[in-house]
């Protein structure tokens, strides 16, 4: 036998879990192939029930619709229309894109002084210390002119 949990929440609450529940699909799904992983299916299986729950509950057509070709709820253009999950992702794309850049253009740069094997070897805050100052130079860098002023040098000019 099941325990069920019932969970009681306003509107505005409602519009939030919607909004949480997409915002975590987004994310758990963008490199979408063929095979869900059973992590994956477990989101997608959680938000399905939520979203027909909200449904069934009444008064939420203006958030979720289901849709007959895919057999599943889905949020509404209406929702879609004042939800905050795409700035979210939106957001969290462009901060991990430059958290990234920075991270790997510094790590070569390190390694380009030190060798990879003294790099390998580095702990934690030994590799804090002396990656630091080109993180330092490469964020003072992206955050005046982007990516304006790298280029891509090809060493035997193809």
């Amino acid at each position: 036998m099941f325990n069920l949990m019932k969970i009681d929440l306003s509107n505005s609450e409602v519009h939030t879990l919607i909004d949480m529940l997409s915002l975590a699909k987004i994310v758990a799904d963008w490199d979408e192939n063929e095979e869900i992983s059973p992590e994956l299916e477990a989101y997608l299986d959680l938000k399905e029930n939520i979203f027909a729950q909200i449904k069934s509950n009444g008064g939420y057509d203006d958030l979720i619709e289901y849709v007959e070709e895919s057999e599943e709820h889905v949020y509404t253009q209406a929702f879609e229309a004042n939800c905050s999950y795409v700035d979210f992702y939106n957001d969290f794309q462009e901060e991990t894109f430059w958290q990234e850049f920075v991270g790997h253009i510094a790590d070569r740069d390190l390694i380009r002084r030190i060798g990879e094997e003294k790099f390998d070897q580095l702990g934690f805050e030994k590799y804090q210390v002396m990656v630091q100052e080109y993180e330092q130079r490469y964020w003072q860098e992206v955050e005046k002119n982007g990516l304006l002023n790298f280029h891509l040098i090809h060493p035997h000019g193809s």
